[in-house]
């Protein structure tokens, strides 16, 4: 079985900042995080829970 393993933070990327062309503050703001802990999600440093 091929499994895959990624962090949900390039999906994240992938999918909800690039094609709008949005930025880690941008998009750190609107969430209410500090860019620290945005900037850590999106390069797999960072968990991200529900």
């Amino acid at each position: 079985m091929l499994m895959y393993n990624f962090h949900p933070g390039k999906v994240i990327r992938a999918l909800c900042m690039e094609p709008p062309g949005l930025s880690v503050t941008d998009t750190a703001t609107g969430l209410g995080i500090s860019r620290k802990t945005r900037s850590g999600i999106l390069h797999g440093r960072a968990g991200i829970r529900p």
